[in-house]
């Protein structure tokens, strides 16, 4: 699926919708108490976190805080942080994570989170070796994560071709209180097939330190590919990632607009929900959930550089952060987001509150910029759900690269965040890619970060990339992540 585009259709009526949803997520102020007042995301703790591989053209950076760490992962590493002063205390290649005897090619698209209840940490990722692709997931032992090469456990499910043609990719994890769950595109390039399937996983009990290996159930092949409950064709499965997990998990995609599928406007978003015990779990076709039209947006353009930025297919929800909605009776809420054509054909990030347990969308929002793309966002509520922070990255022919924050509180109108903020701007265009000079489509992201902090009243941590300088080598990669810790405050 990666690389396939569509061209996005005009239509005043769309324009006017997507004008006004835009004009909604804005940002403004909002009476309190007789006063006006301003939402912003005040940056408690920012700081750059990890540099560029030379040989990987995006970090695909995501995180996770629980205990005294923030746990950073980006393609070919894993490293830990103090979360008190993201001090660096732990860094290991990705491959010597995975197998330290025989360690991988390669490994990307990983995903790390915090089990607040279980006190462990979960990951996943996928591999290239000499034996073809596989899909890693896994452990750490205890709740400190510091000890990358013997404090966790680790397996792996083999795509079951040594050619390399077949292959898990845009991985996602998420949980509930009895798994962790893995939601993916499984393609086969020969073939030019794929399916979407949904990977559910028993967590080990408590305090157990074994590693003894759990039975995987997966839903998807490409003898019978994954459905929404619509019946159509599933892509891009995204499982929930609750502050707080509870009995049953909750997955959530976004309506294919690929080519591929027939259409290039996606009008829904598809509902599943896992349920049953840890080691026989069923998957259950929840709702079909109607959201605004939403195309494919263009590439990103940036100064300094003609080639061009990728902004991903539409179809890709990239994280499905969760935490109940004091509005909605502390109802559990999927916060998600995906990047879109907005106002003028630009790029713009499109955000979603789902209350899944109703079936339905309490709120939606564009973030948009009358002069720039914004895309690679990621949207993750606070921890008792009284506000939220989106990140994302803005970039046009005039700026270079630049990694942004909004954030909201419960008191501003559904569909809107607050004023921007600049966390990290990029020093240089990103002019490295493998692409053919004739595309000049460079990667970037593939997805940002936004997660609630489970310790802390008020605060979400994100994480996102722009651009360090360029290396010697001017083919070498050179992007930089950044960590920060943000709280939503409103201001008269």
């Amino acid at each position: 699926m990666r690389g396939r585009r569509t061209r996005r259709a005009g239509g005043a009526a769309a324009a006017l919708a997507l004008a006004a949803i835009a004009a909604a997520g804005a940002g403004a102020a909002v009476a309190h108490g007789g006063a006006a007042v301003t939402v912003t995301a005040e940056p408690l703790l920012a700081r750059p976190a990890l540099a560029a591989d030379p040989n990987v053209q995006a970090p695909d950076s995501t995180g996770a805080v629980g205990g005294r760490w923030y746990v950073h992962t980006v393609n070919n590493r894993f490293a830990v942080f103090s979360r008190s002063s993201l001090r660096r205390v732990a860094s290991l290649s990705g491959p010597q994570f995975l197998d330290p005897a025989s360690p991988p090619i390669f490994s990307g698209d990983p995903q790390v989170l915090w089990d607040r209840v279980g006190r462990r940490w979960y990951f996943e990722t996928h591999s290239l070796g000499t034996d073809g692709w596989r899909l890693w997931y896994g452990w750490s032992r205890t709740a400190d994560p510091t000890d990358l090469r013997r404090g966790w456990c680790r397996f792996s499910i083999s795509a079951d071709d040594p050619t390399g043609r077949r292959f898990d990719d845009f991985p996602k994890l998420g949980q509930d209180a009895a798994r962790i769950i893995i939601g993916s595109n499984y393609v086969d390039q020969t073939a030019d097939t794929f399916t979407a399937r949904i990977v559910s996983v028993p967590k080990p009990p408590r305090g157990d330190r074994s590693c003894a290996p759990p039975r995987a159930t997966i839903f998807g092949t490409l003898a019978a590919p994954l459905r929404t409950p619509a019946r159509r064709i599933a892509v891009t499965p995204v499982p929930a990632n609750p502050v707080t997990p509870a009995r049953d998990g909750w997955i959530v995609a976004a309506e294919c607009t690929d080519k591929a599928c027939g259409r290039t406007v996606g009008h829904s978003l598809a509902l599943w929900k896992l349920t049953g015990p840890a080691a026989a779990p069923r998957l259950v076709p929840a709702a079909t959930l109607r959201v605004p039209a939403f195309r494919v947006a263009p590439p990103a353009l940036q100064r300094g550089s003609p080639r061009r930025l990728d902004t991903l297919e539409s179809t890709w929800l990239t994280s499905a952060a969760a935490a109940p909605e004091p509005r909605a009776g502390g109802r559990l809420a999927i916060w998600t987001q995906h990047t879109v054509a907005g106002p003028g054909g630009r790029p713009a990030v499109r955000w979603y509150e789902i209350l899944p347990s109703l079936r339905r969308v309490r709120q939606t929002g564009l973030i948009a910029d009358p002069r720039a793309a914004v895309f690679n966002g990621a949207v993750g509520p606070t921890r008792d759900g009284d506000g939220a922070v989106a990140v994302y990255s803005v970039s046009s022919r005039n700026q270079l690269p630049s990694l942004r924050v909004r954030a909201r509180i419960a008191a501003l109108p559904a569909g809107r965040f607050g004023t921007e903020r600049t966390i990290a701007r990029s020093v240089a265009p990103n002019a490295t890619c493998s692409a053919p000079p004739r595309n000049r489509i460079c990667r970037w992201g593939d997805y940002s970060g936004a997660v609630p902090d489970p310790d802390r009243r008020g605060v979400v941590w994100i994480t996102g990339q722009v651009m360090g300088p360029r290396r010697a080598d001017p083919e070498a990669d050179h992007w930089r992540t950044w960590i920060a810790a943000i709280r939503p405050v409103a201001r008269r």
